[in-house]
């Protein structure tokens, strides 16, 4: 039916020379190579394999038949080399991350700057305002005195000329 018998070594998953038989293989049994089941899995079969369909128990050798050794060994490469590649690319990220984080910061920095000068243009705005309003105030109560003063004299020059010429007074006697 396709299938292969033997005896497990090498392999994490099944106790050293555990007896197994692999649902048909899709290719021919070659020793050394790897070869594949119809349902996925994968073996390593050692060097003295024999034909297919045939048992690694009916064989002179009691070599085991299958080897998860270098499947094992090639799964451990390539975990490897994944772990490699996903370290790589966190690393990556990490520095994405740092980057943006910098960006971030010197825009927060940019426009910490540009509010402090804006409020400082208002503050220079506000007290121009202020000294502008001080000044405008100022020549308003200096033209108020100069109006009082001058209605003050223009009073008293009234009154001087409705005043009735008089005999003057001596203030020795």
């Amino acid at each position: 039916d396709g299938s292969i018998s033997g005896f497990i070594s090498g392999s994490p998953n099944f106790r050293e020379g555990e007896a197994v038989t692999t649902s048909p293989i899709t290719s021919d049994p070659v020793g050394g190579a790897v070869v594949q089941t119809a349902s996925g899995s994968r073996y390593f079969l050692a060097a003295k394999t024999v034909g297919r369909g045939a048992t690694a128990a009916g064989a002179k050798s009691k070599e085991p038949v299958s080897s998860a050794q270098k499947v094992s060994k090639a799964n451990q490469e390539a975990a490897s080399r994944r772990a490699a590649m996903a370290e790589e690319r966190k690393a990556a990220a990490e520095q994405k991350r740092q980057e943006v984080e910098a960006k971030r910061a010197a825009a927060a920095e940019a426009l910490a700057n540009k509010r402090q000068e804006a409020e400082e243009k208002r503050k220079a705005i506000a007290a121009a305002a202020d000294e502008k309003r001080r000044q405008a105030q100022e020549l308003r109560d200096r033209a108020k005195e100069a109006s009082a003063k001058k209605a003050a004299a223009a009073a008293a020059e009234k009154a001087m000329k409705q005043a009735k010429p008089r005999a003057s007074i001596s203030l020795f006697g």
